[in-house]
């Protein structure tokens, strides 16, 4: 691969390839990803919610939140997924879609505070339904995980003033 100096990290011999891998790109994702939360213009004690949320990008990102004082809630499809995100550490809620109910689990984390961010890397059903739940707010996505769809009605732009942006790595360096 030829890559331009900007982009490129020396990596000692001793750090495992797929270690060395991630130890560029996704906590850059992650401060993309908190930078664009702050853009938002939401408050300290806001509701984040993050699918994948057992993910390196998503367990940084909730880190990061924490630290700005926001409320992450994470998304992961199975309970060993769960299992995984809460052994790190990362003192955020946790929901699992294996369990019925896992939209409700949101709010009643939420515990009031509207749900107006989503950070996914996901689409498909699984944003569609966070989505649903939004009361206005931004998505902001950084993967297509799913290779499908996001569904939503027309209206839920113009009457619930949802707002859909993204953040990619690739353009960090403009």
């Amino acid at each position: 691969v030829l890559a331009s100096a900007r982009f490129v990290t020396p990596i000692p011999d001793e750090i495992p390839e797929a270690v060395g891998a991630q130890l560029h790109v996704n906590p850059l994702t992650a401060a993309m990803l908190v930078r664009a939360v702050e853009r938002t213009g939401i408050s300290q004690g806001d509701v984040v919610i993050l699918t994948a949320a057992a993910s390196q990008v998503a367990k940084l990102a909730a880190t990061i939140l924490l630290r700005k004082g926001y409320a992450p809630i994470g998304v992961v499809r199975s309970g060993g997924s769960m299992a995984s995100a809460q052994a790190e550490s990362v003192d955020m809620s946790i929901v699992t879609t294996e369990e019925p109910g896992w939209l409700e689990r949101i709010r009643g984390i939420a515990n009031g505070r509207p749900l107006r961010i989503l950070l996914d890397p996901v689409g498909g059903e699984l944003a569609s339904a966070i989505i649903s739940r939004m009361e206005g707010g931004t998505v902001i996505s950084y993967g297509d995980l799913s290779g499908q769809t996001i569904n939503l009605p027309a209206l839920a732009f113009s009457v619930r003033g949802i707002t859909i942006t993204g953040v990619s790595v690739g353009g960090w360096g403009d």
